[in-house]
């Protein structure tokens, strides 16, 4: 077979890809995701009996908007990514930096302050909880960008980690009782980090196409 006939037969097998398709199971993998980390931190730790007294709170409100900005902005920035050349955008840049900006403003013009050096102390556990809860979000959320076709695989992966540490950070929230807005800022916030730094790490091979 000639070369000009072998690609012209593999032309003919192209089909169109949806370009829903990554964005919809992405979706679904942070929704249940969350559902399931929401089930087991109500099953090891329990319900917050102070949950909407806390929520109110500067801490529980930087749980409550920093973790819904960072899911949403993680995982329309992953979808972006999940296409290759796509124009850039900038919603998922504006959430991500709209939940570092209420968590400094919650910090710097917050009444409770805890020592820095209490909140190093505390603060490792917290993180152990929320990176743990992250890893199943962050494992569906890079299965369901395999659907698209990334291009800058790191970057997908890092955000990918982004929105999965918002899931679990709202997830961990329904327990947490820590709402000093400098603790939450430090411990929920490394927490974030260290997911968004693996999967960074991940994507190159989880992504490969």
């Amino acid at each position: 077979m000639s070369t000009d006939a072998l690609i012209r037969r593999l032309a003919a097998d192209l089909r169109p890809v949806d370009p829903l398709r990554a964005p919809q199971r992405l979706a679904l993998a942070l929704g249940l995701s969350f559902l399931a980390a929401a089930a087991l931190v109500l099953t090891v730790f329990g319900l917050r009996s102070d949950l909407a007294a806390g929520l109110a709170t500067g801490g529980g409100a930087v749980k409550l908007v920093g973790g819904v900005a960072l899911a949403a902005g993680g995982a329309l920035a992953a979808c972006r990514l999940s296409r290759p050349a796509a124009p850039p955008d900038a919603a998922p840049l504006a959430l991500i930096g709209l939940a570092a900006l209420f968590a400094a403003g919650a910090v710097a013009f917050s009444d409770v302050r805890s020592p820095m050096g209490a909140v190093l102390a505390n603060a490792p556990a917290c993180v152990w909880a929320i990176w743990a809860l992250g890893l199943a979000p962050l494992g569906a959320a890079l299965l369901a960008l395999r659907a698209g076709a990334a291009t800058r695989p790191r970057a997908a992966g890092a955000v990918a980690g982004v929105a999965a540490g918002g899931v679990s950070a709202l997830a961990y929230a329904l327990s947490c009782p820590a709402d000093d807005p400098l603790f939450v800022a430090v411990a929920y916030g490394g927490a974030i980090l260290a997911l968004a730094a693996l999967g960074a790490l991940a994507g190159p091979r989880a992504l490969r196409w």
